[in-house]
């Protein structure tokens, strides 16, 4: 079924603006700094921002996935705007869950990777330190929103510090804090709750989440549901998943294992003894298993392997591990990228749970007749994973046809789904192109709601996009040439780095040799083509702006490694517990 989408464009060229940062440390925002105008007194919109964890772009349905079933996500698209380039501020969780509340970019924060982060002792760069909590001298939109009578709460997971900085010390009137695993009791909660065995974690976060929007129709609201679906460990309901492992069948998985170029002829060429020897080993394990060598513009030797849907995806791969290791001296001499079609039944089944609940919320709020005075906005904290950064476990999923995943400056780690309704206000079935950040967010509660605040932010309000200004008001001009950054000083699925977005042209710059890459996102979302010996000029001119704007918003730096170790640089540890050194486990 086609879902349609295109009722209304807001063309992508006539909407950029250089956005003005700000880099004020902000103060305390007390109730006589905070003032309502008269769209807040006279129709104070509800707000709920329900973010899924880990939700790649390509995801839901209305984002092009083929495989997962999403009706509830697709319905909101339909009624609302569904962003195309939308951005989280960080390719992992803690920092986008920061940006989210307090409108500010990470590195502005110094809150600049998931808490409490990863230890690399042997990795050429020294990763800075950055703050294990959000702190609270910033300004929530709870904080924000509470002097003009807004109750809020938070229900899910929060991952922005200890117990001394959960929700209730950030504004929020009312909490659930979790921690653990998707099926009771394998979790704990905060305050402490008890659940039947086997109950579903999105299921009580819906649950809590209904109960308070029944206790608070009759006054203002702004509901944050963070979930922590989808985020592995992969767990969801045994009927769900039998559901998707019967749709499987139908569809395959196409992988590209590339290695170095000392392994060209040993890989590639059919020709060498080595070669046949793996080819014919990785077809002994099915028939239908499809071998395809390739030789990629980098010169590293590479085979593209498409996997029946009705195959065991996570055996066959553990499989053709065993195989390749056998011909080569270690695990980073090679890598893999799913190219295509990666349908795990139980992320699809963790999926759809998702989906029920935003439909459960939909449902409430049109039960209460609350929908056409809530805005309800849909989004993800980061990019999709495919697989842990040091491939260990299942294949998850694929952002194809974005590079790379969760926790990678390509587009799969940061362009996440954005979805936002307001009946009546925000046309129905329309789509943006234009570039925008959860940093946004803030600014756009504060603007909607009618509240005016007396601190910096970095982000700028969306209104004018989502309530379709005419630009002679001036209003869509603020996103003219508009400039998006990242800040990633951290070792996960890439090494540490930055980024800039403006227009249709990104630059990352990545520490270690200090190498630019350069991409035109519109002729080029897959990032295959790299212009930046091509094109020099708007490669200078954006990393110019970018080093200006780490400087402003004094952006913390790697340092050298004096203790580098290439042989070891998979070998890590977690913060906080630096004894614990982990070696990457690779399969027999």
């Amino acid at each position: 079924m086609k879902y349609s989408l295109r009722n209304h464009r807001i063309n992508l060229k006539s909407s950029f603006v250089f956005m003005v940062l700000f880099t004020g440390m902000g103060t305390r925002l007390f109730s006589d700094s905070v003032q309502a105008d008269s769209q807040g007194k006279n129709g104070t919109p509800n707000f709920i921002v329900f973010l899924v964890d880990d939700m790649g772009w390509a995801d839901p349905e209305c984002y092009g996935s083929p495989f997962h079933e999403t009706p509830n996500i697709n319905q909101l698209a339909q009624q609302g705007m569904r962003f195309t380039d939308a951005y989280a501020a960080c390719p992992v969780c803690s920092p986008t869950r920061a940006s989210i509340l307090t409108g500010k970019y990470p590195a502005t924060l110094n809150l600049t990777d998931f808490i409490p982060g990863h230890w690399h002792p042997f990795s050429k760069l020294n990763v800075p330190e950055f703050n294990h909590a959000l702190p609270h001298s910033e300004i929530t939109f709870a904080e924000m929103l509470k002097p003009v009578g807004y109750r809020s709460g938070s229900f899910g997971k929060w991952h922005l510090g200890p117990r001394s900085h959960f929700p209730d010390s950030q504004g929020f009137d009312e909490m659930l804090v979790h921690g653990g695993r998707h099926f009771a009791p394998n979790f704990r909660m905060t305050p402490p709750q008890t659940y039947p065995k086997g109950k579903y974690l999105s299921e009580i976060l819906t649950d809590r989440a209904v109960q308070f929007l029944n206790d608070n129709q009759k006054k203002p609201f702004v509901l944050y549901l963070p979930h922590y679906a989808v985020h592995i460990p992969l767990e969801a309901p045994k009927d769900v998943v039998e559901k998707y492992r019967k749709k499987r069948k139908q569809f395959s998985t196409e992988i590209l294992y590339s290695f170095k170029r000392k392994y060209r002829n040993r890989i590639n060429q059919a020709t060498d003894p080595v070669g046949n020897k793996v080819v014919k080993s990785i077809a002994s394990l099915s028939d239908k298993i499809r071998f395809t060598p390739v030789i990629s513009e980098s010169g590293h030797s590479s085979f593209l392997v498409r996997i029946p849907g009705d195959k065991d995806l996570d055996e066959i791969v553990e499989k053709m591990h065993s195989i390749i290791q056998k011909e080569v001296n270690s695990k980073q001499d090679y890598s893999i990228k799913v190219t295509k079609g990666v349908n795990h039944p139980t992320y699809a089944a963790m999926v759809e749970m998702i989906d029920r609940s935003l439909g459960r919320i939909m449902k409430t709020l049109d039960n209460l007749k609350l929908s056409d005075n809530t805005v309800l906005i849909f989004t993800s904290d980061n990019g999709g994973l495919y697989r842990r950064f040091d491939e260990v476990g299942p294949i998850v999923a694929t952002n194809s046809p974005l590079r790379e995943e969760k926790g990678s400056l390509y587009e799969g780690g940061i362009r996440v789904p954005l979805i936002v309704r307001w009946p009546g206000k925000i046309r129905e079935g329309t789509e943006s192109e234009i570039p925008v950040s959860t940093v946004d967010l803030f600014p756009t509660l504060a603007k909607l709601a009618g509240v005016k605040y007396d601190h910096s932010v970095d982000g700028v309000s969306l209104d004018s996009i989502l309530l379709n200004k005419d630009e002679k008001s001036g209003q869509l001009s603020d996103f003219k040439n508009r400039a998006i950054y990242w800040h990633y000083p951290h070792y996960h699925h890439t090494a540490p780095g930055s980024v800039i977005r403006q227009g249709d042209y990104k630059l990352i710059e990545f520490f270690e040799e200090g190498k630019l890459e350069l991409y035109n996102l519109k002729d080029n979302i897959s990032e295959s083509n790299n212009l930046s010996e091509k094109l020099p000029e708007i490669r200078d001119r954006l990393h110019q702006s970018l080093k200006e704007w780490r400087q402003k918003v004094v952006a913390q730096m790697p340092v050298f490694n004096g203790n580098y170790q290439p042989e070891k640089e998979m070998i890590w540890g977690r913060k906080g517990r630096r004894k614990e050194l982990l070696v990457p486990k690779i399969p027999n």
